[in-house]
């Protein structure tokens, strides 16, 4: 190999090196850049509003708050849903309940009453008596309980994991390609998510 061929594959090589080298930089200053400034502490707020809302809506799942009587002007029988071996029931023309077939025998209309949760008073379970009475059997009564469908309590807990997944990359950042995707997916996806989820739960 001739001195030209070796000197033009030196430069070659430094060239290459010092593309490296700048790339290196540019991706410790993006790096840099999202982790700081007015960006950063956009993402850390809605992190912490993530993990209250998460701690929130695990609270009222598990528990309730109270249970209001409904007229029967305030939910309405529907089958247009189709939904197999049940009944639909619209609360307020915003809450769905289904109800399995067997549960409609000896259904009272005038004891349905709605549990709502703790701390966002949203309505968790429909309930209702229903009463049997043959003339074997004295009349008995049966409270019962049906859980709101396409909710957070029907969800959980995959809610609380998608509102704590901020948190996560918060914690475990790295200048990885994982860390840009992961913080790009939060302010696309998750946060505005976590500000339609709390839309729903107070209106």
């Amino acid at each position: 190999m001739n001195k030209t061929r070796q000197e033009h594959l030196k430069r070659a090589a430094e060239q290459i090196r010092k593309a490296k080298e700048r790339e290196v930089v540019k991706e410790k200053e993006y790096y840099e850049k999202i982790t700081s400034g007015t960006r950063w502490m956009i993402y850390k707020v809605f992190t912490f509003f993530c993990v209250l809302l998460a701690v929130l809506t695990t609270i009222d799942t598990f528990t309730d708050g109270k249970v209001v009587r409904l007229s029967p002007e305030q939910f309405r029988f529907d089958r247009s849903l189709g939904a197999l071996n049940h009944q639909s029931i619209w609360v307020n023309e915003n809450d769905l309940f289904l109800v399995h077939f067997r549960d409609l025998q000896g259904m009272n209309l005038e004891t349905f009453e709605v549990t709502e949760s703790f701390i966002f008073e949203d309505n968790k379970y429909l309930s209702f008596l229903q009463e049997y009475e043959d003339s074997v059997t004295p009349m008995t009564r049966t409270r019962i309980y049906v859980p709101k469908r396409i909710s957070i309590y029907d969800w959980f807990p995959l809610t609380q994991v998608f509102l704590l997944v901020p948190l996560l990359v918060l914690l475990f950042k790295r200048q990885k390609p994982w860390f840009n995707f992961a913080q790009m997916a939060c302010f696309i996806l998750l946060f505005p998510g976590s500000l339609v989820l709390l839309y729903s739960l107070v209106f």
